[in-house]
């Protein structure tokens, strides 16, 4: 790798860590590595714990790399993606859960809502 190629691996993993994963704190916008995922797997292979990680990596570096439309933001139904609520839930949904939620004086933050 270069030099170049190095910093934005580091920048990569500076962002997921401050924000808790690839999405922004602020304004729930994904973001992905300044480096090709070519790349970032010559980093994992060379990594001293390639054989613990290895399959890992497999199943996440396509949605690690994915800017589909419904993968850029966080969001309910078609205007994202979110792992508060399933995916059949809406705006609305929400709105009544929230409601629910206030009447009973209940904070709504780590929640799940299955329906």
């Amino acid at each position: 790798l270069t030099e170049q190629e190095f910093s934005a691996y580091l920048i990569y993993c500076s962002g997921f860590y401050a924000n808790m994963g690839n999405y922004k704190g602020f304004g729930d916008c994904k973001f992905v590595p300044n480096l090709m995922e070519d790349k970032m797997e010559m980093l994992v292979k060379a990594s001293a714990a390639n054989e613990k990680i290895f399959a890992i990596w497999e199943k996440v570096k396509e949605s690690m790399y994915s800017l589909s439309d419904k993968e850029k933001q966080l969001g309910l139904g078609e205007k994202g993606i979110t792992k508060y609520f399933t995916p059949n839930c809406d705006a609305a949904d929400s709105d009544k859960v929230n409601a629910y939620l206030k009447h009973k004086n209940i904070e709504g933050y780590i929640n799940r809502v299955v329906k």
